[in-house]
């Protein structure tokens, strides 16, 4: 049972933070998930050439 408590309290508290995150700081959320497009698209292309290169 306590394992139970403990996956619904995780994702109550998830959700609160995405609350949080979604109408409390959204400004800097815009700017920090703006921010870090442009090295995660960066490194999807990476990843994604070297799998290209490494296929036969």
């Amino acid at each position: 049972m306590r394992r139970w408590s403990l996956i619904i309290l995780g994702i109550v508290l998830m959700g609160l933070g995405i609350y949080g995150i979604i109408f409390w700081w959204w400004p800097l959320f815009v700017k920090v998930f703006l921010g870090l497009l442009g090295p995660i698209l960066f490194l999807a292309g990476l990843i994604i050439y070297f799998i290209g290169w490494e296929e036969e």
